[in-house]
């Protein structure tokens, strides 16, 4: 940590100072105090993140929403990219009605912030789908064929804003946007249709141990003329406790829909457990093993990533 990060550092409420990066899951340290031009700023960028958001049109997603990126609003970053790939085996395509083996490259998710406010990309270049097995006949739209499944992976943009303190010994955050269409529903991997999200996150750091959780609601888009929209629950819950350069992590993430009734293709529930660790601090590595705790989620796979995050 920069010596000007750590005098704008205060105590946490027992005499510690910010972790060496202070957005694994709070961030919670005390800043500079503001000035109008730059309270300004951050109303015209939430401002422009909120009416993109609304603008967008996506697709629902082979995986469940990714974690909120706290390192975006952490005290003392501007900036954050994260690069990876995932290798998932077990997986079912649900339009194409197989199941296979999926290979996620150019997983990534950028954001930049400033003051409370940040702007979050992310998604997935190329999907790679292998398919193994039949479990259905395809359904809306997607052809009847069976191999390789090649396609765009899903591309989102949402806004994240910080609604407590820099000094609190938790973080609350709002998350909002959409995910843009980038595939095709005929090639059976993606639904072609209207998601819209919007969360509420929790966080909280004492030392080396850390946790956070988010919820909310997805407003998924179906192919089927009867109802266009399905309304689910979106989740996510992490854990984690720094040794050294080394932080091991767990990590739940899914959606689902507890008084579903109807079963559109394309917005199954999904679950799955993740299990890793991250390495470093402003650039880090980081392996995850993953297991699917839903049958449209990957039986067991690895993602792997490497990010930094740069600013004062």
């Amino acid at each position: 940590m920069s010596n000007d990060l750590r005098q704008q550092s205060t105590s946490m409420g027992t005499g510690g100072e910010c972790p060496p990066h202070p957005g694994e899951f709070a961030g919670n340290c005390r800043m500079t105090r503001q000035g109008p031009a730059t309270r300004a700023r951050r109303a015209i960028l939430g401002a422009l993140g909120l009416t993109a958001a609304l603008a967008a049109r996506g697709e629902a997603q082979l995986r469940p929403l990714e974690p909120l990126p706290w390192e975006a609003l952490a005290p003392g970053t501007t900036a954050m990219l994260r690069l990876g790939a995932g290798l998932l085996g077990g997986q079912r395509a649900s339009l194409a009605g197989t199941e296979g083996r999926l290979l996620e490259l150019g997983r990534w998710q950028a954001a930049w912030r400033t003051g409370r406010v940040a702007v979050e990309l992310g998604g997935t270049a190329l999907n790679l789908f292998d398919d193994r097995s039949r479990w259905a006949d395809p359904a809306d739209g997607a052809a009847q064929r069976f191999g390789r499944r090649v396609d765009a992976g899903e591309l989102r943009i949402t806004t994240l804003v910080r609604l407590t303190p820099w000094a609190w010994p938790a973080a609350a955050a709002l998350r909002f946007g959409a995910r843009l269409p980038t595939s095709s529903h005929a090639r059976g991997l993606e639904r072609e249709e209207t998601d819209f999200l919007g969360t509420l996150g929790l966080a909280w750091a004492r030392g080396p141990l850390g946790a956070a959780a988010e919820g909310g609601i997805g407003i998924f888009g179906t192919r089927v003329p009867e109802f266009t929209q399905e309304d689910d629950l979106v989740f996510t819950a992490r854990a984690g406790y720094r040794i050294g350069a080394l932080r091991p992590e767990i990590v739940f993430t899914g959606q689902s829909s507890p008084l579903r009734y109807r079963h559109p293709r394309g917005v199954e529930d999904l679950r799955e457990l993740r299990l890793g660790a991250r390495a470093g601090a402003r650039r880090w590595l980081e392996v995850f093993w993953v297991r699917g705790l839903a049958p449209f989620s990957p039986k067991d796979g690895i993602l792997v990533g490497v990010g930094a995050s740069v600013g004062r």
